[in-house]
């Protein structure tokens, strides 16, 4: 579902990065363990890259920046090539009350939740308590995010306020791409016919909310509003086997992703590729990792929620503290700006769930209008440590310090 390349749009980056950033920028962040050989080369002077997967493929060279040497003098992309601004792009602050004062902040609740709960595995209930529906607690979070930013200045806009999706497509739109794909791949092989239709089913509906509706939700982001952060919220979870006697763990964690760790399957992909130099050569990661660093710090200290910490190759640990990693999301990968995403606590935690259920009963008895503040609700606790984490980073980054 992703559109072709355009390797041309990378000529903006010709001369502006090192010989040796740019190797470091593969091997300790976005592609480790060697995952970019196959596909690049580098020399002295340049950096040659498939543009296709095929051996035979078209290269694009890549200039290094030489004169200031390997590691030293490191810059920014160059303004004309993005929409988001460094904080010292920012005009200068006026109001110390106003922190945020002109920055531009995208937040994504992550997930529908509502009637689509179910259809995303983001559900769960126990007995007659209220359901656990991920896409309604982080739209919860979000709309207390959004009020408490703008009354430090921010502009903050929600990439969705409800429970409806941001595309207009639904499954049905892409029944006849879920048989091919199945049928390429060989998962349907031996099949009988009525459970191949419920498997082609399931499979329409993730490219409904697992692809479709990103890739709607990178539009709005990359055409309209532009930000100069995106906030992707979610909660975190355990496998809870079945959602109707779920399995409660004795366990609650938090982790901030940061797009990077691309492994060698997903740089085969061309679209994939090209994204992740997109990233590295846009120099994101001089926005994500201060203020990734400042939202881990603001949410141990408002939570004390230990770090999660992964055991695959997937993730890839930025620092030795164990809350911030570098993973490769389709979120985080296409969203054309720095990008944190969240993951704190677990909703089937034995710690969490009891907590989780107290803050929407009380939404719920409060609704339409929020309940009062309460600092001990679960949702109020989370916002605080998301924005704090962002006007600590923008305060003394706009500061100069």
């Amino acid at each position: 579902m992703a559109p072709p390349p355009d390797w041309s749009a990378l000529d903006v980056y010709q001369g502006t990065i090192t010989r040796g950033e740019f190797l470091d920028g593969l091997n300790h962040w976005y592609a480790p363990r060697d995952a970019w050989k196959p596909f690049i080369e580098v020399d002295a002077t340049e950096a040659r890259i498939r543009t296709r997967s095929e051996k035979d493929a078209p290269i694009y060279q890549l200039q290094f920046r030489t004169g200031q040497g390997e590691t030293k003098g490191r810059t920014v992309s160059p303004k004309e090539s993005r929409f988001w601004r460094l904080p010292t792009e920012m005009p200068p602050l006026e109001d110390p009350a106003k922190p945020l004062a002109g920055v531009r902040i995208a937040i994504d609740p992550g997930h529908l939740g509502g009637p689509w709960a179910k259809m995303e595995g983001r559900w769960f209930q126990i007995g007659d308590e209220i359901p656990i529906t991920e896409g309604d607690m982080v739209l919860i979070v979000s709309r207390l995010v959004r009020e408490q930013l703008e009354q430090l200045g921010a502009e903050v806009q929600l990439v969705r306020e409800t429970t409806r999706p941001v595309t207009r497509l639904r499954r049905i739109a892409f029944l006849n791409e879920a048989y091919q794909s199945l049928l390429r791949s060989g998962r349907l092989d031996g099949w009988p016919p009525a459970a191949a239709q419920r498997r082609i089913l399931k499979e329409a509906e993730k490219l409904f909310y697992r692809t479709a509706e990103i890739r709607a939700r990178a539009e709005l982001i990359n055409e309209t509003i532009q930000p100069d952060l995106v906030l992707c919220l979610h909660f975190n979870a355990d496998a809870w086997g079945n959602p109707n006697q779920p399995q409660l763990v004795d366990r609650h964690h938090f982790h901030l992703l940061l797009n990077g760790c691309y492994e060698a399957y997903e740089l085969a992909l061309d679209d994939a590729r090209f994204q992740m130099l997109h990233r590295l050569l846009s120099r994101v990661s001089t926005v994500e990792l201060p203020a990734g660093k400042a939202a881990v710090t603001a949410m141990k200290r408002e939570t004390d929620l230990p770090p999660y910490r992964y055991g695959g190759t997937n993730a890839w640990a930025l620092g030795d503290q164990g809350y911030l990693w570098a993973r490769n999301l389709l979120a985080n990968r296409i969203y054309a700006a720095p990008v944190l995403f969240y993951e704190p606590f677990v909703m089937n935690s034995q710690l969490d769930y009891p907590r989780l259920q107290t803050a929407l009963q009380r939404w719920k008895e409060a609704a339409p209008d929020p309940p009062p503040a309460d600092s001990n609700d679960l949702f109020e606790e989370y916002a605080r440590a998301v924005v704090e984490g962002v006007k600590q980073y923008y305060a003394a980054a706009r500061q100069g310090s």
